[in-house]
């Protein structure tokens, strides 16, 4: 059985971590952020982040902490030989907000 991993991506890149989704507990969002706790921890982490430093960026669309619940079941459902990793990303040419499913292998470390 395959595992589906959280990628955090807030506006400090050093803070990034992976967290194993299948412990997160809550999720919360708004138009700068979204937020989730897990088994374990009481101080929320977070998942992905606008800020006024990225200022050719649109601030998180509504319903954004939605949208990675939908992703997250997608990913799910999706072959379950292999791990997978979200991660809200801005995408440059389609000039907005999504979350992104990929397998790990298809990742590439460097980009990260």
């Amino acid at each position: 059985m395959s595992d589906v991993w959280v990628l955090t991506n807030p506006a400090d890149s050093s803070k990034r971590q992976v967290i194993r989704a299948d412990v997160i507990t809550n999720v919360i969002g708004g138009k700068e952020q979204v937020h989730a706790t897990w088994t374990g921890r009481q101080m929320p982490v977070t998942l992905v982040e606008w800020s006024t430093k990225f200022d050719k960026r649109d601030p998180l669309p509504a319903g954004f902490h939605i949208a990675f619940l939908q992703a997250l079941d997608e990913a799910k459902r999706q072959d379950e030989n292999r791990d997978q990793v979200i991660y809200g990303e801005w995408i440059i040419d389609q000039q907005q907000w999504k979350w992104l499913v990929k397998d790990v292998e298809d990742l590439d470390p460097k980009q990260f």
